[in-house]
């Protein structure tokens, strides 16, 4: 693990009390301090203090941690960093519910100092320097917001992490050696190319300002005397067999070239695995809702079934219902049957014995006639 040291201006009266950050001489802004670490894995509670920040360097798992003050007790805690779709506003208030606001500013809802982080670094900013750099990102397409798409905010935080990486490897001097840097929150603006805003890289020449040497003055020559060339340790110089030795400046080129040629491996590679991961993301995609769809399936058939059962129950009961109903019918036919036997029979006997009636009669008359 190492750790780069920032710094920026602000306004004391922002701060709250008790903040642990000097006054510069004019007594008019404050110099706020803070530590950027790297290191594998999340940090360590113990690490750090309120307002620094820690970038997790695991492959393609890169996160944004910043230190808060305990919620309870003395202490800090880390908290991990997603405000990154923000699209908020200029003129809509709080943004304090969309941002994350430095843990040291006296009111967290009127706060304009803000942590952001795109292509060009990350650092502690003001919130109208944070709507330039989205307007920017989006412009050039970079997180943008799919409406009724539930973006990955973790795996966009840790691409704009990587970004930021790639942009910090050319200079391996600056990771060992932390560098510190000065700016001013109220004139800070992402630039259009999105340089970096946390990382000064060491000059291996002499600066683009001045000259490379300085000859004496001579009056017969333009130059003193001396022929253009290039100082000790910028130009070819020769070994004692006549052989050219390389420069110092060539050897860097070189050393640079190779390192950027590794780079742009590097990317290819990880542009065709963050391919192959939007690939099997979408496969999985597809096999969640298969999975849904089949689950549904199920689901109708056991509807079916169950309904089917239900059918064939009150069928059964019906059909027995019938049953019982024919039968019923059927003993009240035969009851009826019996009863209309025994009416014809008791009506023959009847007739029966009418006619013997009769014919008693007719032999009484004829008796009285003799």
């Amino acid at each position: 693990m190492y750790s780069l040291q920032r710094s920026l201006s602000v306004n004391p009266a922002a701060l709250a009390p008790g903040h642990p950050y000097p006054l510069d001489a004019s007594r008019i802004t404050c110099t706020l301090h803070f530590v950027e670490f790297h290191g594998m894995g999340p940090p360590s509670p113990d690490l750090g203090r309120a307002g620094d920040i820690y970038i997790d360097l695991s492959p393609r798992l890169h996160a944004l941690y910043w230190c808060d003050h305990a919620s309870r007790g003395r202490g800090t805690q880390w908290r991990r960093w997603t405000a990154l779709l923000v699209d908020i506003d200029a003129n809509r208030a709080p943004p304090n519910k969309y941002l994350v606001a430095h843990p040291w500013v006296r009111n967290a809802e009127m706060s304009d100092l803000f942590l952001w982080a795109d292509p060009g670094g990350v650092s502690w900013i003001s919130k109208e320097a944070l709507c330039a750099s989205r307007v920017e990102m989006i412009r050039r397409g970079i997180t943008p917001v799919v409406p009724d798409v539930k973006p990955d905010v973790e795996g966009l935080v840790s691409q704009i992490l990587a970004q930021i990486l790639q942009r910090q490897q050319p200079s391996s001097s600056a990771a060992v050696h932390p560098s510190s840097r000065h700016m001013d929150v109220r004139a800070m603006s992402p630039l259009p190319d999105f340089h970096p805003r946390t990382l000064e890289y060491p000059n291996l020449g002499p600066p683009a300002n001045s000259l490379l040497f300085q000859p004496p003055p001579n009056p017969h020559t333009p130059f003193g005397g001396f022929a253009p060339g290039p100082p000790p340790g910028f130009g070819p110089t020769l070994d004692s067999h006549g052989g050219v030795i390389p420069s110092r400046e060539e050897l860097c080129n070189k050393a640079l070239d190779r390192m950027q040629r590794a780079q742009k491996a590097e990317q290819r590679t990880k542009q065709e695995l963050r391919r192959t991961t939007r690939d099997l993301s979408k496969l999985k995609k597809q096999e969640k809702d298969a999975i849904g769809m089949s689950y549904l399936y199920q689901k109708r058939e056991q509807e079916l079934v169950a309904a089917l059962a239900a059918a064939e129950h009150r069928s059964s009961a019906e059909l027995q219902q019938i049953q019982a109903t024919v039968q019923a019918l059927q003993i009240q036919a035969q009851t009826s049957r019996e009863d209309t036997h025994n009416a014809v029979e008791q009506v023959r006997r009847s007739e029966e014995e009418l006619a013997a009636i009769q014919r008693e009669i007719q032999n009484l008359r004829s008796q009285e006639f003799r």
